[in-house]
């Protein structure tokens, strides 16, 4: 981070890719979050996870009418 900061802070980006990594770091990849809900709340976990995180990184337009 400390080498790519100064572009970051140039571009606007730096809060958003601090907190990803920050994410990153905390939680792991989208596989080894996927990995641990297995275990831990079998299949309906594992599809509560991936569809949370397609609402929230893919969200769907809002209808105008």
């Amino acid at each position: 981070m400390r080498r790519i900061t100064p572009v970051l802070e140039e571009t606007g980006d730096l809060r958003e890719v601090s907190g990803l990594v920050q994410r990153l770091l905390r939680e792991g990849t989208p596989a080894d979050r996927q990995r641990r809900a297995v275990p831990e709340g079998g299949l309906p976990a594992l599809v509560g996870l991936v569809t949370d995180v397609e609402r929230t990184e893919h969200p769907r337009p809002r209808r105008l009418c």
